[in-house]
């Protein structure tokens, strides 16, 4: 997300100019979500607990930004210790739907997010409404598009992902199976790929 990097930075150098303390935490945000994105998603499969967590992190940075009107809700009802989904999903999904909306300052945008995990699936709810709904809706369907291939390729038959859309808003809503080992899924999806090259 290159346009998220250079907003964020300008957001920031402004900070510094009027809120040197606001400054601070946003740069300490900022920080935060550099550091996962760069070191923490080396593997497949990553924490559920911490996508949590980082998500919230990106919110709370998203809220800090000029002209940005998003809220976003996490509640936990099971123990997610030690439960991983799949890396480079839930928060780059958010991501694509919140930083488009940074293309068209002078629309009146709203971003609702819901992170739930419950009965071994977690859930992400993503409610966009939007002036800018015809100039959004092809960037929010492709982006469906290539998370869904993303999914296929190494988590199918474990997902759903729905888009829908009614006048001047898109709701996106996403749930993945959670999956009790992180080595697991990886020997799983290599003895796949053993049989599928034994069928062949």
């Amino acid at each position: 997300q290159p346009d998220f990097l250079f907003k964020t930075l300008q957001a920031l150098h402004n900070r510094i100019i009027f809120d040197k303390k606001e400054a601070a935490e946003m740069l300490l945000r900022f920080s935060e979500l550099l550091s996962y994105t760069l070191y923490e998603c080396d593997n497949d499969f990553i924490s559920a607990e911490k996508v949590m967590q980082i998500t919230d992190e990106f919110i709370a940075l998203e809220k800090m930004m000029p002209k940005t009107n998003i809220t976003g809700v996490t509640t936990i009802e099971d123990n997610i210790t030690n439960k991983y989904i799949p890396s480079f999903i839930v928060l780059p999904l958010i991501q694509h739907c919140v930083i488009a909306l940074h293309n068209y300052p002078d629309k009146k945008h709203s971003a609702e997010i819901k992170l739930n995990a419950s009965n071994n699936i977690f859930y992400c709810s993503i409610y966009i409404q939007t002036d800018a709904f015809a100039e959004l809706r092809k960037i929010y369907f492709d982006g469906i598009n290539m998370f869904t291939n993303r999914l296929e390729t190494f988590y199918s038959n474990r997902y759903t992902l729905d888009f829908t859309e009614e006048k001047g808003a898109f709701n996106i809503a996403l749930s993945l199976v959670l999956s009790d080992n992180l080595f697991a899924e990886k020997i799983d999806k290599a003895t796949e790929k053993i049989y599928a090259n034994t069928a062949v």
